[in-house]
């Protein structure tokens, strides 16, 4: 009787050796995208305050000490996940603003700035678990990360500025009513609880006209002084009373300014008793 009891001609098992797994592991790209992807969500969601890299490694697929070999604390992700954020947006605004003064596109202003919203759009509407995570979360950053990312979020909402001071040649003699229409800017298109991602194609362009119409109209009241009703239920009518709110309290009331700008009311508002931006409806 053999001694083998047959089993000589079969194969070796293969060793699963960590070479030998290495290449059904993911890449470690992969597994960044995946962990700051899974980290957006949980920062939109809960806030950075309230994540762990347990949490972190646990939505992203991995073990916690694979993610402290890639990012050694949340706020390692964190910054990962607005570095990129800020990069795609960037890109694409960047991307909208060359294709809109390419020389066969619409040379109407009018036409350029809703190319720029639009494209400022698709980057929001493709990252919004991010978007909304810059929002609520860049406070967490350590001093000199934070003003990196606000300040390239700063120039970008800027170049949308630049564009309506070409449509409306009096804001750029008027210091003041640029910096009030700056906060203006990033009060439409920068509040989490205001800001509504658009699902399909044409409800995107149809946002950023409206959006395009509405930064146009508060450049021209800027400029003018005079703040016409703009809510598409109110119309023109002219009785309505305006809002002053300070910045403090401002989120706490976001739902009574959305109702009041949804009417047409003007509201104002203001820092220190100095105001520093206008919401249209």
């Amino acid at each position: 009787m053999p001694s083998n009891l047959g089993f000589a001609d079969r194969p070796a098992p293969e060793r699963w050796t960590p070479r030998a797994l290495a290449p059904r592991r993911p890449a470690t790209a992969e597994r960044r995208q995946e962990i700051c992807r899974a980290g957006a969500a949980l920062f939109a969601a809960e806030s950075a305050d309230a994540a762990t890299l347990s949490r972190l490694a646990l939505a992203g697929g991995v073990h916690p000490t694979t993610l402290v070999r890639i990012y050694p604390s949340v706020e390692a992700v964190l910054q990962a996940v607005l570095d990129a954020f800020i990069t795609d947006l960037n890109t694409e605004v960047g991307a909208a603003h060359d294709a809109a003064h390419a020389p066969d596109a619409d040379p109407a202003p009018e036409r350029r700035l809703e190319a720029v919203v639009a494209g400022f759009i698709e980057a929001v509407t493709r990252n919004e678990d991010a978007h909304r995570s810059f929002l609520v979360c860049v406070h967490r950053l350590e001093e000199r990360e934070r003003n990196s990312l606000l300040l390239r979020y700063q120039v970008i909402l800027e170049s949308i500025r630049d564009l309506l001071a070409a449509i409306v040649p009096a804001l750029a003699e008027n210091a003041v009513a640029g910096e009030t229409l700056l906060g203006t800017i990033r009060a439409l298109l920068s509040d989490p609880w205001r800001w509504r991602s658009p699902q399909g194609p044409e409800e995107r362009r149809a946002e950023a006209r409206r959006v395009a119409g509405l930064l146009l109209a508060a450049a021209t009241a800027e400029t003018t002084g005079v703040w016409p009703a703009l809510g598409t239920i109110a119309g023109n009518r002219t009785g309505l009373k305006s809002l002053t709110i300070g910045v403090r309290s401002a989120r706490a009331r976001f739902s009574e300014m959305l109702k009041a700008a949804e009417f047409g009311m003007d509201i104002t508002l203001t820092r220190h008793g100095k105001r520093v931006a206008r919401m249209v409806g």
